[in-house]
């Protein structure tokens, strides 16, 4: 051997030596992408014998061991290795006996000095501690996201009851201050229809007295006749009555409306029983109208539940809001779900429709009051901000999961401890 082969050895010798002495392997595969050789970096690391994988191809090796890749990703690395191109950072699992261990190979074509394709030579290097540490930090960012969205949903809530604190205030006002005057004006409305009715009793009275007057007055008669025509008295025959109902009418909605404020002002001000949750929904479907619930498929689940303390009326007159919503959301047919449950301290009654859904850009206000998206006239708009206001008495929430075209979802948890 000459000298030079000789110091060419010994600096092969102390390279493997670094390599073997290394917490990353070194390792070689044939022109036939075979394993060839390998450090005993693989070793310590795998707890595995190298020689097991000699004369085997990377992407058969993955196959047979799972290695937690995808047959599309091994496919790709073949595709690169078998086009002679370098790769970088393959990354695949493996149990071993130190359990799952985490890999990462790195590789480079080697050709021959005629420029012939020789093989892959690489490093590979047990990247355990890395993929942990990740996995530690996308569980904490996980956690994170999840504390981040129930303080968002909290403060969310929060401010929902601070509004509704400040309308309940007002609408108490408003209540007062509107009643008294629509008590006066209802009462006017009501003598004055009264007396229009008397005084269309002497028109028709005098106008059945026409041929009479007209024999015995003839002058007053045509005068009578021409004031009859200027005044159009055949039309206001028929139109005062048709506005005298139609200023009754709103009057009344005007009434439903401050009787609905007042209602929203005092959720909260009846005492405490123990009642079924399944019993107060009960009631409520048996206070809507027959024939919309007909108009839909009313499925029911309920579980069965230990008596809970509420305020029952104001619990299911928050029931009829939430069903009444979901039945004119599948009006023109649909499935309606009710279900009762209890979770974490808080019993829920959750009412499910398959209607339109919700768009996203007006949820955040459909328990505001006088919100409603109902054509107007058919809606008043606090039906839901009712419910908000029982749900909050009894230190609850209603949560909405709503989604367009696919329905929507309004969940009404109550605390299973109350008091009273």
């Amino acid at each position: 051997m000459s000298q030079e082969d000789e110091k060419h050895d010994q600096a092969a010798a102390r390279f493997r030596h670094l390599l073997d002495l290394s917490s990353d392997w070194y390792w070689e595969q044939d022109a036939e992408y075979r394993f060839s050789a390998f450090s005993d970096g693989l070793a310590a690391r795998g707890n595995t014998s190298p020689s097991a994988f000699v004369g085997m191809t990377r992407w058969a090796f993955l196959r047979l061991k799972g290695a937690g890749l995808s047959e599309a990703e091994i496919a790709a690395h073949e595709a690169l290795v078998r086009a002679h191109q370098p790769f970088r950072e393959l990354e695949y699992s493996l149990m071993t006996n130190d359990g799952l261990r985490h890999f990462s190979i790195s590789g480079d074509p080697v050709f021959d000095k005629n420029g012939a394709f020789a093989g892959y030579r690489g490093i590979g290097r047990d990247v355990t501690a890395r993929w942990l540490a990740q996995e530690a930090l996308r569980e904490r960012n996980a956690a994170l996201e999840a504390a981040n969205a129930r303080l968002e949903k909290a403060h969310n809530q929060l401010l929902q009851s601070e509004k509704m604190a400040s309308v309940g205030r007002l609408a108490a006002g408003v209540a007062h201050e509107i009643n008294n005057p629509l008590g006066f004006a209802t009462g006017n409305c009501d003598m004055l229809a009264r007396d229009v009715t008397a005084l269309m009793a002497l028109l028709s009275a005098y106008r059945d007295a026409d041929t009479l007057i007209a024999a015995q007055a003839p002058a007053v008669a045509a005068t009578l006749s021409q004031q009859c025509v200027e005044a159009d008295v055949a039309f206001l025959t028929d139109d005062i009555p048709e506005l005298l109902n139609e200023l009754k009418s709103g009057l009344d909605r005007v009434r439903v409306i401050v009787a609905d404020l007042r209602t929203f002002a005092e959720a909260g001000t009846s005492a405490m029983e123990q009642v079924s949750l399944r019993a107060l929904v009960t009631r409520a479907l048996n206070l809507l109208p027959a024939q919309s619930l007909e108009r839909a498929d009313v499925q029911s689940r309920f579980a069965e539940l230990p008596p809970l303390a509420c305020r029952a009326g104001d619990v299911s007159r928050a029931c009829v809001h939430l069903l009444t919503n979901a039945l004119q959301a599948v009006a023109g047919g649909g499935k309606l779900t009710i279900e009762t449950g209890q979770t974490d301290g808080e019993q829920w009654v959750a009412v499910e429709d398959t209607g339109p859904g919700i768009p996203a850009d007006i949820q955040a206000y459909v328990f505001d009051p006088f919100f409603t998206t109902r054509p107007v006239g058919e809606g008043v708009g606090l039906g839901l901000t009712q419910a908000w206001g029982i749900a909050e008495q009894h230190g609850g929430r209603i949560d909405m999961d709503s989604v367009a075209g696919r329905g929507t979802r309004m969940t009404l948890f109550l605390p299973i401890s109350q008091d009273a």
